[in-house]
């Protein structure tokens, strides 16, 4: 039924490419690179949108009031505008909240994701709406990303399932950057981590069979993690159940490649501060669906506005509609001066009229035509909001706090502290109480790389005590999905197939207390398999180096986490640039690493031998992608085109994933909460 689903979506789907074919409709822009991307793109938004107008079409006639799950606000708000619905008879949109219902709209349609503590809002909202005998409405339920039996059995209990209609509604990968797709699934890693549940898995395999019916069977499938293997072997298995009906094979794919890294095998980055602007930015205030909320005064100031009445925090865009962010975005957050400087001699420039002026002709380029056809006072507004937001990073990069808290992560990452040492700093982080995710970070990044926290007893009753007991569900999610161990345990010693046994246990508590803050010799068996990780993938560089380096472009992807390469970035680069054994050759090097090594041939590969053609490649991050890896990602490619060979047609990425994420929100969607709480609890306070 899953199959047949997906091949009736599918075909759904197909009419709104054209039907010239894929290759043939990027041509003109083949030189951009982006040609192709952005058509299946713009098919994908098309599709989703499609699909939320028939939910909405599904009860006929005006009058209608969509109710949405709020975290589904932001991903919808990528696809559709308000006015749109608006040409579908919704005159009312709102947030599915603990509270009544208050509309006069006779036709309700809820959008929400499928669980229990949606169901039972959306069931007492229906009750009481169902005590006024003058209403006699029509209600529509649409699950996300699909309907299930437990979400039905709730509506069943709770008595309304007979007054109402039901549907579902999967979104698929939705476009949030120029180059990257993303699902939208905040819980990802926790649903197949910690609760076995493979269904956000089966979506990400039929969101990639969907780009394949688009544009052509992928010819080569790589990947590491367990996650990974198993969305590669669902992808096999939907293309031979739908066989011929649902591909062409005589399609010539334009996606060479396909990469699948699972979170899993690359915990530690998450839990590191990210150091590029868009990461930090993300990382200190949280940017949700390309908008952040920052502190009033950071706001460009606005004409007529007295200073009293500068709201406490302002809602702003950050997306790629913001061409300066998008020069921004990447940037090492130590280097964001010149390309401020830069933007604010061009805008300078436009204020010259006289197109003789010495001055103007120096700065006129490309970038300066493009400026001109822009409107100069917006633009300038948001040199001034970024030149805000980089003073306010760089005085926290100074910050006495912040600075040592980035010396504990590098100290720890280079195996130069102790276990005790960076135990002490989580005790200073739990005396100044700290946000629950920041020490957590700290804590899990301890976890994992010298093989569990000691006394872990300890510290589950310290962060008890400190922020309550309603942590008790976060605190044990967090131990299943392994960041959060018992010394002895842990992914480190796990890596290397050490942690099964007993005696191995012991001998890393010993171990343990022999490591001091600069001696190496003592460490225990978890600090020498991440040793062995570090040496072997080269993730860890001088950071002097890095810092005090006078090109404003970094040489290595250490930049992003200042002097530490995240492990997924170099298993992309083995996974892009083989040895002579080919990927399959990997599998030993990467063996510490968690889950096994993909290797898949869908079909031969006939673009290999054309060197001036462009190779596109998919990576798909399951559970999760950070801005500073996206950096790093697009940073790989702009050297690999640097340095391509003449006539050569270079490297294009395009990343997909189930969520753009920070360190926070991993922690956060790994804190399970009772779904039958009375009020929403999840959202962070000082961040």
């Amino acid at each position: 039924p899953l199959t047949r689903s997906l091949l009736t979506h599918i075909t759904a789907a197909t009419p709104l490419l054209s039907s010239r074919p894929l290759s043939a409709q990027c041509e003109d822009e083949r030189m951009s690179g982006m040609g192709y991307v952005s058509v299946i793109q713009e098919a994908l938004a098309a599709n989703t949108k499609r699909q939320l107008l028939e939910v909405i079409d599904t009860l006929e006639g005006a009058n209608k009031c969509l109710v949405i799950d709020p975290t589904l606000s932001g991903p919808l708000g990528l696809v559709i505008d308000l006015s749109i619905l608006k040409d579908h008879g919704v005159e009312k949109t709102c947030h599915l909240r603990y509270e009544p219902l208050d509309v006069p709209n006779r036709r309700i349609i809820y959008l929400a994701r499928a669980n229990v503590s949606n169901m039972k809002m959306i069931a007492e909202q229906i009750r009481q709406q169902m005590t006024q005998a003058h209403k006699r409405n029509e209600y529509f339920i649409c699950m996300v990303p699909h309907r299930t039996a437990m979400c039905e059995r709730i509506l069943e209990e709770e008595g309304v399932y007979d007054d109402m209609n039901v549907g579902d509604l999967d979104l698929g990968f939705i476009p949030v950057q120029r180059d990257v797709v993303s699902m939208e699934v905040p819980g990802a890693f926790h649903e197949y981590k910690c609760e076995q549940d493979k269904s956000v898995l089966y979506m990400v395999a039929k969101g990639l069979m969907e780009m394949q019916i688009y544009g052509g069977i992928i010819p080569e499938i790589k990947g590491k993690g367990t996650a990974a293997k198993n969305v590669a072997d669902m992808m096999v298995k939907l293309r031979k159940e739908l066989g011929e009906d649902g591909e062409d094979n005589t399609k010539e794919s334009e996606i060479s490649e396909l990469i699948l890294i699972d979170r899993e095998v690359d915990l530690v980055t998450p839990m590191l501060t990210q150091l590029t602007y868009s990461g930090l930015i993300d990382d200190i205030f949280s940017i949700k669906n390309g908008f952040v909320n920052l502190p009033g005064r950071m706001a460009p100031k606005q004409e007529g506005r007295m200073q009293m009445d500068t709201p406490a925090f302002v809602k702003v865009p950050l997306n790629d509609k913001d061409m300066l962010f998008a020069q921004l975005r990447d940037e090492s957050v130590y280097k964001l001066e010149h390309p401020l400087a830069h933007r604010e001699k061009l805008l300078s420039a436009t204020a010259f009229s006289d197109p003789n002026d010495m001055f103007q002709a120096q700065v006129k380029s490309p970038e300066m035509e493009d400026l001109l056809k822009m409107d100069i006072n917006e633009e300038k507004k948001r040199l001034q909001l970024h030149t805000a937001i980089s003073v306010e990073l760089k005085k926290l990069l100074v910050d006495t706090t912040f600075s040592r808290r980035l010396e504990v992560e590098r100290a720890i990452l280079r195996g130069s502290l102790s276990g005790e040492s960076a135990m002490e700093c989580i005790d200073e982080m739990l005396f100044r109480k700290l946000p629950f995710s920041k020490v957590m970070r700290m804590i899990c990044l301890v976890s994992l790389l010298y093989g569990g926290i000691r006394k872990q007893d300890h510290y589950k009753n310290e962060l008890l005590q400190v922020y309550g007991y309603e942590y008790m569900f976060a605190i044990s999610s967090l131990e299943r999905a392994g960041l959060f161990r018992k010394a002895g345990g842990g992914v480190a010693a796990t890596l290397s197939g050490m942690a099964s046994s007993m005696a191995t246990a012991t001998h890393i508590d010993k171990a343990l207390d022999k490591v001091h803050i600069t001696n190496t010799s003592g460490k225990s068996h978890a600090s020498q398999d991440w040793e062995l990780v570090r040496k072997r993938l080269n993730v860890t560089i001088e950071t002097e180096k890095t810092r005090d380096a006078e090109e404003d472009r970094p040489k290595d992807l250490s930049f992003a986490y200042f002097g530490y390469a995240p492990i997924t970035l170099r298993i992309i680069e083995q996974a892009l640039f083989p040895p002579a054994g080919g990927w399959a050759s990997m599998a030993d090097p990467l063996k510490p690493l968690p889950g096994p090594l993909v290797s898949l041939s869908q079909r031969p590969d006939t673009s290999k031998d054309d060197k001036t053609k462009k190779r596109l490649v998919l990576i798909v991050f399951i559970g999760g992608v950070t801005r500073s890896e996206l950096a790093a990602l697009r940073f790989l490619k702009e050297q690999t085109n640097k340095y391509k060979g003449e006539g050569e047609g270079g490297l294009e990425v395009v990343v997909g994933t189930t969520k753009v994420l920070n360190g926070d929100d991993l922690v956060q969607s790994l804190s399970e909460r009772p779904k039958n709480r009375i009020r929403e609890g999840g959202k962070e306070q000082g961040r």
